[in-house]
């Protein structure tokens, strides 16, 4: 392994990347790398180990009503904000609100704690195991790490005080020595705090199969209902009563790319969301017939224009 195969984070940007890792106890005292090293900062630690990636699935109802899926892979520093920017970009929801005015435009699950369920999950995983999973269907999230809880530890003792014990130590390290772990066990406290502050139930944290999965329960949507009931059932009958606060994930989506791309088509944003074309073109032309967007030119080589007073909202 060649030190240019490394990214090291910026603990001491004059330092090198050799120093660097032996602050963090990722060498041997025979120079050789461990394990942990690959994962944390390399390239491409999937050449070590197959399955470091992390997998993130909306799903409907079970397991078998897949709406659309990402593989996020890279070294596992790197992975945390990858799988967060997904998370507000596709899979949950963002509620807007004005205080004075003031765009608030909060996740439906507190940003931090999900940070946290994730790191936790990507700290204590076994990574001779498989990758780990991120399940998000209408009611919950369900996060699922290869390798079982240590020991002796249930859902109860973890949310009574008690000593961090990390599976992988230099993994911990590292993390906590990047700000984005403490090293005192309050994590899963982090969790129920920040989810109790946005009036969700406790999380439900349990062993399964062979690994540690959390359940994290969804909050509800607009007048009670939760939003992302509707995925993939938008019918014209309520179109008009239709904006960018009450669209589906999808639709959400769909306005994100086309902000992002006026030039977009149909087929590419069908291929990024793993649906057919045919169910964009639905969504499509719900959102052209509630005033949220209009198409211009041609229909296969047109302009996709989103209209003023959705704009002004961002």
């Amino acid at each position: 392994m060649k030190w240019d195969e490394f990214q090291v984070m910026p603990i001491a940007y004059t330092s090198s990347t050799e120093a660097v890792l032996r602050s963090l106890n990722l060498i041997t005292e025979e120079g050789q790398l461990k394990q942990a090293a690959l994962l944390l900062f390399g390239k491409n630690p999937k050449r070590f180990f197959v399955s470091c990636d992390f997998r993130i699935g909306r799903f409907r109802n079970d397991e078998s009503d897949l709406i659309t899926q990402d593989v996020v892979e890279g070294n596992i520093l790197q992975m945390v904000n990858r799988i967060i920017e997904l998370l507000r970009s596709k899979y949950l929801l963002s509620p807007i609100h004005y205080e004075g005015i003031t765009r608030i435009e909060q996740l439906e699950i507190p940003e931090d704690v999900l940070r946290e369920a994730i790191c936790n999950a990507i700290v204590h995983r076994d990574y001779m195991g498989v990758h780990t999973q991120m399940k998000v269907y209408d009611d919950c999230i369900m996060l699922w790490n290869d390798g079982k809880l240590p020991e002796g530890i249930d859902q109860e003792k973890l949310f009574s005080e008690h000593a961090s014990q990390p599976r992988n130590r230099n993994i911990a390290n590292a993390f906590y020595k990047a700000g984005f772990i403490e090293t005192w066990g309050r994590g899963i406290n982090k969790i129920r705090q920040g989810l109790k502050k946005m009036g969700l139930p406790e999380p439900k944290i349990e062993n399964h199969i062979s690994g540690t999965l959390i359940t994290i329960y969804r909050n509800v949507g607009v007048n009670g209902t939760n939003d992302t009931n509707n995925v993939g059932n938008m019918s014209e009958t309520n179109v008009g009563n239709m904006s960018e606060t009450n669209l589906t994930e999808r639709q959400r989506f769909i306005l994100s790319s086309i902000k992002k791309n006026p030039l977009i088509t149909g087929k590419e944003m069908s291929e990024t969301l793993s649906v057919t074309q045919r169910t964009v073109e639905r969504d499509l032309a719900a959102m052209q017939k509630a005033g949220i967007i209009r198409h211009e030119g041609k229909v296969n080589a047109g302009v996709w224009v989103v209209l003023e007073n959705t704009q002004n909202k961002d």
